[in-house]
């Protein structure tokens, strides 16, 4: 079985290679910003003209916080792209319904899950930040990231039976 359309496969398989490549940059990069900011002496940081007066060492906590959750963000970031990689592999060959893919599918549900969380301290953190400077947050609660995580569970599920289906068929046959 053969797949309707492999530059498209091709040109997608291309983009998920680039943005795990990327994911890694950002890690490596947001990694040695934070070690930057915890070796640099607090009384030499520059900080921004808009903190309350006696908020610089939350707003260098809250930072670094900020920091650490887009390291953590890198990790189920790279779980979801490289077994949508995998994913793609086998969509290639022409052999989508497997186990596998389910097992992948249910992965990036997890990791999508992870990244859901995370963005929740991150807006903890920016409520708080923005609580210093007397500025109104730039973060705000989304429902689209939770359902797409309940709908990668179904659609995991989904695969899980149609591989299922498909075995049992192969085995009348």
């Amino acid at each position: 079985m053969t797949t309707q359309n492999p530059r498209l496969l091709s040109i997608t398989g291309f983009i998920v290679n680039a943005v795990i490549v990327l994911n890694i940059v950002a890690a490596i990069a947001i990694l040695v910003i934070f070690a930057v900011m915890l070796a640099i002496p607090a009384d030499t940081m520059i900080v921004d003209d808009g903190i309350a007066p006696g908020q610089e060492a939350n707003y260098r906590t809250a930072f670094r916080l900020v920091l650490l959750i887009a390291i953590g963000m890198a990790i189920p970031t790279h779980i979801i792209f490289t077994r949508l990689k995998s994913i793609i592999a086998t969509v290639r060959k022409g052999n989508a319904f497997t186990t596998t893919n389910a097992v992948f599918l249910r992965a990036i549900a997890w990791g999508l899950l992870a990244i859901n969380l995370l963005d929740l301290g991150f807006g903890a953190v920016s409520y708080w930040l923005d609580s210093m400077m007397d500025q109104y947050p730039d973060w705000s609660f989304s429902f689209t990231g939770w359902f797409a995580v309940l709908l990668l569970f179904i659609l995991a599920r989904i695969f899980e039976q149609g591989a299922e289906m498909r075995d049992d068929l192969a085995g009348t046959v």
